[in-house]
């Protein structure tokens, strides 16, 4: 998208995360995400979903970012949240 007021391009990261999760290997790599401010707790979910299952924890991860096509960014981060918990009180049984 054109930014009419500052001339330059203006890219909705959440339009290219069908294509990114066919890509996977974009996902570092894809200009519409890179300055795509997200709350902590997303970062600590994919480094954690990364180890655990490495190529398909990526995927899975932007399965949990496509949850912000139809659901707002504190309802997705509320959830992500809870994940975190919910996994840290497993890991500590």
């Amino acid at each position: 998208m054109l930014c009419w007021d500052c001339d330059e391009l203006v890219f909705n990261p959440i339009h290219y995360l069908p294509l990114i999760e066919r890509k996977i290997n974009a996902l570092d790599q894809a200009a519409p995400l890179q300055g795509w401010d997200l709350p902590e707790e997303f970062a600590t979910l994919r480094r954690l979903m990364e180890v655990r299952m490495n190529r398909q924890g990526r995927r899975e991860y932007v399965q949990v970012l496509r949850l912000l096509e139809a659901c707002d960014l504190a309802d997705v981060q509320a959830a992500v949240l809870q994940a975190l918990r919910m996994g840290r009180s497993a890991s500590t049984r």
